[in-house]
């Protein structure tokens, strides 16, 4: 169908430029009929709270793992600057 690009490598980029559009689309939306209610801050608060502490949690479960691949990704970058003359 598409030649030279996997179905999958077409599907994601598909989706990443619907993806750009729809938030291109929102961000520059020209009036918005709505009212907020005073609660929708403090409901807004309490979402990027919980987005950083699980973020925090997520690091702190797999610091182990993180702090493993960067070791591996450095001694090989040391190991290859020792091999020259």
């Amino acid at each position: 169908m598409f030649r030279g690009v996997g179905m999958t490598k077409f599907a994601k980029r598909s989706a990443a430029v619907l993806l750009l559009f729809l938030s291109f689309h929102l961000l520059v939306s020209r009036e918005a009929h709505a009212y907020l209610d005073p609660a929708t801050g403090s409901y807004i608060t309490q979402i990027v709270i919980a987005a950083v502490i699980g973020g925090l949690f997520v690091i702190k479960q797999y610091f182990h793992r993180i702090k493993l691949f960067f070791n591996k990704l450095f001694a090989k970058e040391d190991s290859l600057d020792e091999d020259e003359p």
